[in-house]
């Protein structure tokens, strides 16, 4: 994205901001797919999750955000 394309974004907020950089972060651990853009494994978001410190039940709501916003 150019930067002015980037300027004229709109901010995000910091809990969209939190989720942002956790889906950044676990793209990394997609597998190889021929077939587009395989999904991040669940082990993967849980092993993020541990490493965040959160809590089961905020565990359960992050699997949840994350496997929504990267159900494409």
């Amino acid at each position: 994205m150019a930067n002015a394309e980037l300027a004229k974004a709109p901010p995000i907020s910091g809990d969209a901001m939190f989720y942002w950089r956790a889906l950044n972060e676990l793209n990394s651990d997609r597998p190889p797919s021929f077939t587009g853009m395989a999904p991040i494994p669940l082990g993967s978001i849980l092993i993020y999750a541990d490493f965040l410190g959160l809590t089961h039940e905020e565990t359960e709501w992050f699997v949840r955000v994350i496997r929504s916003v990267d159900n494409r």
